[in-house]
């Protein structure tokens, strides 16, 4: 027999309560029952009925579904209801238990963390389990004081933190925004009130700044500081705009840097050039100098010397290419790393040190930034809002896609995740999960991504660095696995920053030869992906350097098999609570295409069969033989990624990931060398003291014509170099140990 339902505990009442009184409304009043109030019971036992089901994805989205179907009838009732007086008692009660009902499914949604199945590893955990089974641990939450130190992201600031024995990074949730609302956002923020009225008088040059930071870059294979300041000074001032534009690169040639030692090198050589010519203008009349400076001639007679030089035409050709560098190409992240760490040392240094060589107009506008400039903690959240404006705008440019102002970007992050994980090629991607942190009395939400398996090949480190030099760098079967699946993920998650930095790789342990296999990879920094293309993914600009679908040959079996098995529903349960529907409908669009290009146009490779044309029994080579368009199609992509491992071929618009790796290798082996070559040498000059005596008694290198013309030609053959490679064209002359040191780096598999 039923218990008699206590109406005034029903805060207490569990799921066989509400189906007790359920029944009995029934039995009472049958069909007489409005069409809402049957809605509502409708979609109450279509709950119920699942509560013994095992579960499953399907399941496990049903569950939710139903859950939010019932919260909407309940909704659509009592909006019927109304202010609406209910005269019966049994009225009454039927009102105040359909109420309380969207309260009780939210609270069975809390305690069982349902929210939590739509996680793929949190699922598999927990198939075959029913409702009442179901003890899921609450997502991660950890406090402030569990953060270790911060560092910067691709997108975004991180938080290195452990987390259940797990170490990785925290990143607090970030808005694609446009970078002059991040400015006012952050300032009108700012608690310190000195600070904050600094702030408020500067709003304008942070935002000049900070646009500035995206819009004008230099690559880092600009190396010259004579070049560089050549180029500088050869910049017109008739205008605002081009002052500014001026401005904006005096800011980028000081700021960017490959190393320590070449930032303070170049600013060193910037100081004595202004102090130089600061000397020449306090030897001239007052008028003389307010002539100099009215004319803009600011810095030209420093340069004087290396115009009378033999130097001069070739640091003119360096110049020319300097400039069409910076016009034609996109700023590299070291560049974008190197202006955020140096901004305004430039300017702080004319303020402090060489104001006078500037005009009464000029100094005024440096005399609103005084404040900014020698405050160091102030200098330091100025610099630390114009980088964070600059990321949250970043997401906003057209070569990323269709991003809207106010998406979030680190959810996207353990959406890629998932998607691996739903895919079963969850070892591709470090794994992310959302994260609350505790600050003070506030929850900051965000994202948790574990540090990832293997070696970062920009890590500068003596251990990395070693390990790297001694990759033997070829198509090995695991490497090429990960390589080609990883390609497809990325396709299917629009990443649309995908590249050598942001792939570490697993090696192997030293061989016989003392070289190690590349065993496998794993991505991170996935937080620009899904934006909402209307098409697929072909649609982004190929410098994006993701793969396009007609490229993509090999794919592993068992990934094959679970992209053809997904339908747009289990996407929606998968990423339903991080995604927009649109970016759902444009990842669905991706999805069909990716399993007609599988159906069609992919070869599909068991686990044992990733040796490809390196497997001597070729089986994989046989077992297409019956199947010619296959069997071509299998050559066609052989030789596609054999390309990716041979520096001298001109490379297509788009390149395998093996090919992005490939190249940061070398750069990473020939960091190594250098390294060693340098300590090499300090060795011996520590074992002779005459030699380093000597050698303190030399000329500088600006002082000396034949040593300047020598790093002219060096830069000019880098130059030279590096624009033949860019049209695809044969290499420019350089020495030929150069030559041996760059063909030589590593090891690369022969063209086919």
């Amino acid at each position: 027999m039923a218990n008699t339902l206590d109406f005034k505990q029903m805060e207490q009442w569990g799921l066989n309560d509400y189906a007790q009184f359920f029944d009995e409304s029934h039995k009472k009043f049958g069909q007489k029952d409005s069409e809402l109030y049957q809605n509502v019971k409708t979609q109450f036992n279509a709950f119920l009925q699942l509560q013994n089901t095992p579960i499953t994805s399907d399941v496990a989205a049903e569950l939710l579904s139903a859950g939010q179907k019932l919260a909407d009838a309940c909704s659509a009732y009592i909006e019927a209801i109304g202010d609406r007086r209910v005269y019966t008692g049994t009225g009454q009660k039927r009102v105040e238990v359909i109420k309380n009902l969207p309260k009780y499914f939210q609270n069975l949604c809390s305690e069982k963390q349902l929210e939590r199945l739509r996680e793929p590893l949190i699922l598999n955990a927990n198939a075959g389990k029913t409702l009442n089974q179901l003890n899921i641990e609450p997502a991660a939450h950890i406090h402030e004081a569990a953060f270790e130190n911060q560092v910067g992201g691709n997108a975004s600031e991180r938080y290195q933190v452990t987390y259940q024995d797990k170490r990785g990074f925290f990143t607090p949730k970030e808005y694609v925004n446009d970078r002059p609302a991040v400015i006012d956002e952050m300032v009108n923020a700012e608690r310190n009130p000195d600070h904050k009225k600094v702030l408020e008088a500067n709003k304008e040059f942070l935002k000049e700044n900070a646009e500035g930071f995206q819009a004008k870059g230099v690559d880092a294979t600009i190396r010259n500081e004579l070049d560089l300041m050549k180029y500088w000074v050869s910049l017109p001032e008739n205008t605002e705009a081009e002052v500014e534009k001026k401005k904006i690169f005096a800011r980028l040639i000081t700021g960017r840097k490959e190393d320590g030692k070449l930032a303070a090198g170049r600013f060193d050589n910037m100081k004595k050039l202004i102090d130089s010519y600061r000397a020449d203008l306090e030897m001239l009349s007052d008028a003389d100098r307010k002539d100099t400076i009215k004319e803009g001639n600011t810095f030209r007679e420093c340069l004087n010397a290396y115009r009378d030089s033999n130097d001069y035409e070739p640091l003119s050709k360096c110049s020319e290419m300097i400039a069409h560098y910076a016009e034609t190409r996109k700023p590299s992240r070291e560049a974008l790393e190197g202006i955020e760490a140096g901004k305004t040392m430039f300017e702080r240094y004319l303020y402090e040190s060489a104001a006078v060589a500037y005009n009464n107009n000029w100094l005024e506008a440096y005399q609103n930034k005084k404040q900014l400039l020698v405050n160091p903690d102030v200098y330091e959240k100025a610099m630390t809002i114009m980088k964070k404006a600059n990321m949250a705008a970043l997401p906003l440019s057209s070569e990323l896609g269709e991003m809207k102002e106010g998406d979030e970007l680190s959810g996207r992050n353990v959406a890629s995740s998932r998607m691996a994980e739903f895919l079963g090629v969850g070892n591709l991607l470090a794994h992310s999960e959302k994260m609350t942190v505790q600050i003070g009395s506030q929850e900051v939400e965000g994202c948790f991504m574990e540090f990832a398996e293997g070696v970062d090949l920009r890590n500068g480190k003596d251990a990395a660095l070693e390990q790297i030099n001694q990759i033997r760098f070829e198509n090995s079967p695991g490497f090429i696995r990960d390589a080609c699946n990883l390609e497809v993920l990325d396709y299917l998650c629009a990443q649309a920053d995908r590249h050598g930095g942001n792939i570490f790789l697993k090696l192997s342990e030293p061989q016989a030869d003392g070289t190690r296999e590349i065993l496998g990879l794993q991505g991170i920094d996935n937080d620009l992906s899904f934006s909402s293309f209307s098409k697929y993914y072909p649609d982004i600009p190929i410098a994006m350097k993701q793969g396009q679908l007609q490229d993509l040959c090999f794919i592993s079996e068992n990934l094959a098999k679970n992209i053809l098995a997904t339908d747009r529903s289990r996407l929606q349960f998968v990423l339903g609570d991080i995604l927009r529907e649109d970016e759902i409908d444009a990842l669905d669009i991706r999805m069909t295409q990716m399993k007609d290009h599988i159906r069609n146009n992919m070869i599909q490779v068991k686990d044992d069969e990733w040796a490809l044309d390196r497997d001597p029994s070729r089986k994989l080579e046989q077992a297409l033989a019956a199947d010619p368009d296959k069997l071509l199609r299998y050559q066609q992509g052989v030789r596609s990624l054999n390309e990716g491992l041979n520096p001298d071929l001109p490379q297509k618009q788009w390149i395998h990931k093996n090919s992005d790796v490939g190249d940061e290798i070398q750069k990473a082996q020939e960091r190594y060398r250098s390294q060693q070559a340098e300590r090499a040498a300090e060795a011996v000059q520590a074992q002779t003291p005459e030699t380093v005596e000597r050698e303190q008694v030399q000329p500088e290198r600006t002082e000396n014509p034949a040593a300047n013309r020598q790093v002219v030609r060096e830069s000019l053959n880098m130059w030279l170099k590096e624009e033949a490679r860019s049209k695809g064209g044969p290499k420019a002359e350089m020495p030929q140990k150069s030559r041996e040191i760059e063909l030589g780096a590593h090891r690369r598999g022969p063209r086919k």
